[in-house]
């Protein structure tokens, strides 16, 4: 354990940190294997994950294990970063992959998983306003764009609390991020966040205001600029 320890406080594994949520950003550890495998036997959660209607057992045991093959693949398309507190303990799972979009520049597919225990207490916001920072500073991408499916409204209340705002709803799409669910996929609601909302937005975003202030602040900057 101590050896483990002393690999979390490694700064090449921390990516980056944010006190006042109590949380940071992290690169993947084979610990952390082991809790996302405990995560995957919650087949609501996985639902949800996927974006499905419902999930016959079948569909459960292939998506789960498509996902851990995923996510333990160093050569996955995707790349994925743990979210945890302050002792490093891994709370969410992030996930992004970056594309060039003609006109836009540079793009990243994202998203976030939390543990069934970490939601519903604010945690996946701060946790995305986090993810958010770090695909913007760090990866210095033009647009973040994230889906969700049209029934999972705490997520989307989550992201548009950090500006994103609704772009399409896709009534059908077959084979959803490879997983193969087919009819059984739910609408899915795709939303964006361009850098220049983000920046202009900078402390209502990190700060997480609440919607009533942000008028306030946008005034703000507004009286600021030349």
């Amino acid at each position: 354990m101590g050896d483990m320890l002393n690999f979390y406080a490694n700064k090449k594994v921390v990516l980056l940190s944010e006190l006042r949520f109590g949380l940071l950003l992290r690169k993947i550890v084979h610990l952390d294997l082991v809790e996302i495998a405990e995560w995957m036997k919650d087949k609501e959660l996985v639902r949800y994950a996927f974006g499905a209607k419902t999930l016959s057992d079948y569909d459960y045991h292939f998506a789960s294990n498509s996902y851990m093959r995923l996510v333990s693949n160093p050569n996955s398309p995707c790349y994925f970063l743990a979210v945890c507190d302050i002792h490093s303990k891994i709370l969410g799972l992030g996930k992004y992959d970056l594309r060039d979009m003609e006109g836009v520049g540079k793009v990243a597919l994202s998203g976030l998983m939390m543990g069934r225990d970490n939601r519903s207490r604010g945690i996946g916001t701060k946790a995305m306003a986090l993810m958010n920072r770090f695909l913007f500073e760090n990866e210095k991408v033009d647009l973040i764009e994230i889906e969700t499916a049209d029934y999972n409204l705490r997520a989307q209340h989550c992201f548009k609390r950090l500006g994103m705002e609704e772009c399409e709803k896709l009534y059908s799409l077959e084979g959803i991020v490879g997983y193969g669910l087919g009819d059984n996929d739910a609408p899915k609601i795709f939303m964006r966040l361009p850098k220049e909302k983000y920046f202009a937005e900078l402390a209502a975003v990190n700060g997480i205001l609440p919607q009533d202030q942000l008028p306030k602040f946008k005034e703000a900057i507004d009286t600021k600029a030349p």
